[in-house]
């Protein structure tokens, strides 16, 4: 059915594309929309679902849920008919055969919007960092979530900086949730395309040689910051959007070329199968060669 696809900033493999406990969801938007539910919610619940399904998408959306940071509580959910608790491992054999071309990739700060209007602009303090730091393994990993937390505190503090200036203790966590909730995902769903399909891999660098990051691009209701998600940094203002650098075994670093635009990398996608121009076109002055991603070896890299 789909020969094209590009995924910015996600993928199915992301921990927040799933609702994680999908009967207790249910349960408690139930209860808020006065629905009524079996004893055992193990149980069938016929007459819940019926409910539920003759209310609107703007009411149940409206519901007076509570909301847990990192996690979805819509979405879909591992049900054993729809999705299957294997579909991570079936994903590639599902595409074998498949005629698909994809490009997927991020951003260098996609978890700022998990931040606060003042964090992002004022930055954090060790202990809000810490805090934000537990609530993410909390809501992301079922095991070791000690480990996990220790070693995330470890990796991203600078320990050659005792002051922990809040500007970069931001900076860091930010990189810290942005690896494990965007970067991680994405380098396991291009590991399995990359097997299966001509895969694509950019990194979003909206910054000039001073790292000083670019005051243009607008800032959307859902980012309090300067960075903005993929899709409204490279569509809104198409001529910053970044020529890749190929770095070897289809690893890919994004610099800026004016010559080079989303749209026309799109666009070349779904005429040709590939965001490089067709070999009867020069391509743009500044703009190289987008090289295929061989990430089969990759998946070690995001465990």
């Amino acid at each position: 059915l789909f020969h094209r696809a590009i995924l910015m900033s996600g993928s199915a493999l992301s921990s927040w594309a799933e609702v994680q406990d999908g009967i207790s969801v249910t349960a408690r938007l139930a209860r808020a929309l006065n629905c009524s539910l079996p004893s055992d919610l193990r149980d069938q619940h016929p007459e819940t679902i019926v409910c539920l399904r003759n209310l609107s998408a703007q009411t149940l959306v409206n519901a007076p849920l509570p909301k847990y940071k990192f996690a979805s509580l819509f979405g879909p959910s591992v049900d054993g008919v729809v999705v299957t608790a294997d579909y991570r491992i079936r994903l590639a054999r599902e595409l074998k055969d498949r005629n698909l071309s994809v490009i997927l990739g991020v951003t260098e700060g996609d978890a700022y919007p998990e931040l606060t209007q003042h964090q992002a602009t004022e930055g954090l303090n060790m202990k809000e960092r810490n805090r934000i730091f537990r609530t993410f393994v909390r809501n992301s990993y079922d095991h070791h979530l000690q480990e996990i937390y220790l070693a995330m505190c470890k990796e991203y503090t600078d320990w050659g900086n005792p002051s922990h200036h809040p500007i970069e203790v931001r900076d860091l966590a930010v990189e810290a949730l942005s690896d494990g909730g965007f970067v991680a995902p994405m380098t396991r769903t291009a590991a399995v395309l990359s097997q299966r399909a001509d895969t694509y891999v950019y990194v979003y660098a909206h910054h000039d040689a001073d790292h000083q990051y670019c005051n243009e691009f607008p800032v959307s209701q859902y980012s309090p910051n300067p960075y903005t998600g993929s899709s409204s940094c490279q569509f809104s203002n198409p001529n910053q959007f970044p020529s890749p650098t190929n770095c070897g075994g289809g690893s890919l670093s994004l610099q800026r070329s004016s010559g080079t635009s989303a749209p026309q990398r799109s666009a070349t996608l779904n005429r040709s199968g590939g965001p490089n121009s067709p070999p009867a076109q020069v391509i743009p002055r500044g703009g190289l060669s987008w090289l295929k991603g061989d990430l089969a070896r990759a998946g070690s890299i995001a465990e």
